[in-house]
């Protein structure tokens, strides 16, 4: 299998997060809508916009992240306090 890296420099990062933010919008406001209905009246351009500058830092945070754990060397969480 291809192993696919979206996160091989910070405009690709950006984009795929972009488009998490706006699989994130179409799953709460017409996805959930049917068990809220009240989210019907929340569809607008705001909302698209706020999930896609949400999906935009989140992919940023990530890569800053797993940067800077890369560079420390650091194995992860071993559980030991």
């Amino acid at each position: 299998m291809v192993r696919f890296s979206f996160d091989s420099s910070a405009g690709m990062a950006s984009l795929v997060g972009a488009m998490f933010g706006l699989a994130m919008y179409l799953l709460s406001f017409y996805g959930m809508t049917r068990f809220f209905p009240w989210f019907a009246e929340a569809r607008n351009w705001v909302s698209v916009v706020s999930h896609l500058v949400f999906g935009v830092v989140v992919a940023d945070t990530y890569m800053r992240l797993e940067r800077k754990d890369a560079h420390s060397g650091d194995a992860g969480f071993t559980g030991a306090f």
